[in-house]
């Protein structure tokens, strides 16, 4: 009774949070300067191992957000995300999440993980599966940082995080 983690098959799990990011930025606008043209695509990235980042690919590959292509890239190091848009970040990388995140500040990229501790440490939004639905928590301060503005009808089903200082930043 009240288990933490979710009865579902982890394949099943990783597919409901692989559509949930991918519907996730349909609610995001990025700053223009975001996207070098018109025609540019949306990049999603993923840093790392982990079921969610096999379902992802498999979700987002071919798609469109906002009218604009989607393209995926697994990356190898945090420094390669700087040109994405999205980036979901493994459980694999759990020791080295302060470093990854901290890389990205300043920068516009949606960061979206399972650890606990996610926005905490500087990540945007944060998954959990609880009872089949997928929950997330949102450090809105870190997204108005990064210049994302997250829809407030997205938010209104979200877990606010109201974070105050983030490391003096």
């Amino acid at each position: 009774m009240g288990l933490p983690q979710s009865d579902l098959p982890p394949a099943v799990e990783s597919e409901i949070k692989a559509h949930f990011i991918y519907t996730l930025a349909k609610f995001v606008k990025w700053p223009p300067r975001s996207f070098p043209g018109i025609g540019s695509p949306m990049i999603f990235c993923a840093l790392g191992e982990d079921p969610l980042i096999d379902a992802f690919q498999g979700t987002v590959e071919g798609k469109t957000v906002n009218g604009r292509k989607v393209a995926f890239r697994k990356i190898a190091r945090a420094s390669d995300a700087e040109a994405c848009h999205v980036l979901v970040v493994g459980s694999s990388e759990a020791a080295h999440l302060a470093e990854v995140l901290g890389r990205l500040r300043g920068s516009s990229v949606l960061t979206v993980g399972e650890a606990a501790g996610f926005t905490g440490l500087g990540g945007i939004v944060r998954l959990r599966l609880q009872e089949g639905m997928v929950q997330s928590e949102i450090n809105v301060p870190m997204a108005r940082r990064a210049g994302l503005q997250i829809s407030s009808e997205f938010l209104k089903l979200s877990g606010i995080v109201k974070i105050k200082n983030q490391g003096g930043s």
